[in-house]
């Protein structure tokens, strides 16, 4: 469940113990999108419904980018490395600017992104 400063409250489907975030879906009440202000924070919860008892597990600044645009932005950076750069190197590279400017990623998911949409 994600809730965004208590106002909104969202159960989020799961498979295992990964949680994928879908920002259309999620920033959507009752059919009708809403726009989070830049700083909102949210808060991931767990709710046993047995017990009736909710665990705030994270609390986070929702990031979504256009994947279209982050796309160019890794371009530009493998493009402004050194042609020789091992494809771990760009990794690295695009990994810190990731970090820099988005917050900080899994290793594994943007090694998997960049491998899918740049062959790296």
């Amino acid at each position: 469940m994600a809730r965004f400063n208590r106002k909104y409250i969202k159960k989020n489907p799961f498979v295992g113990n990964k949680l994928k975030i879908n920002p259309t879906e999620i920033l959507k009440v009752d059919g009708h999108a809403i726009v989070l202000d830049e700083g909102t924070k949210a808060e991931l919860v767990y709710r046993k419904n047995i017990e009736k008892i909710s665990e705030v597990i994270a609390e986070f600044e929702p990031i979504f980018t256009d994947e279209k645009n982050l796309k160019n932005e890794c371009k530009l950076i493998i493009s402004e490395g050194a042609a020789d750069q091992t494809n771990g190197a760009k990794n690295d590279q695009i990994f810190a600017y990731l970090t820099e400017n988005y917050g900080k990623p899994l290793q594994e998911n943007v090694s998997s992104w960049l491998s899918i949409n740049l062959n790296l």
